[in-house]
């Protein structure tokens, strides 16, 4: 892969990441000041709480819950990205197929490359026949 290719996808993914780990923190700011006003509506650690540190996330901290135990989806992951211009706007529309066929095949369309299957240590060129 050429270097600069590269760079650019360590530099996508380590914004990325930077991305996903503020909202995670975000949401989880979010629930702590709802259980802290339902539980402790008028104590002054409350009000501390909610009024100061509000719901930003810190840069530095690293957010390490799932997605799952945050009940994030799929979707809303990819929305987001696209809401921070890290996927493009038709991500949703993009067909997986097509992006494999655009890939090009190790073996290429060959028709004399045979195909072929392992078997225990072995590999084997499967033929028309059965066995």
């Amino acid at each position: 892969m050429p270097p600069d290719k590269r760079k650019r996808i360590i530099t996508l993914h380590k914004k990325t990441q930077k991305v996903l780990n503020l909202w995670k923190q975000e949401i989880v700011n979010v629930l702590a000041n709802k259980l802290f006003t339902d539980i402790f509506p008028n104590t002054e650690i409350t009000k501390c709480l909610v009024e100061y540190y509000g719901t930003e996330g810190d840069p530095e901290y690293v957010n390490n819950m799932s997605f799952k135990m945050l009940k994030i989806s799929k979707e809303q992951i990819i929305s987001k990205l696209i809401e921070k211009k890290i996927l493009p706007k038709n991500f949703n529309e993009l067909n997986q197929e097509e992006d494999a066929n655009r890939i090009p095949n190790k073996r290429g369309d060959n028709p004399s490359v045979k195909p072929r299957e392992r078997v225990g240590g072995r590999t084997l060129e499967i033929s028309g026949k059965a066995r």
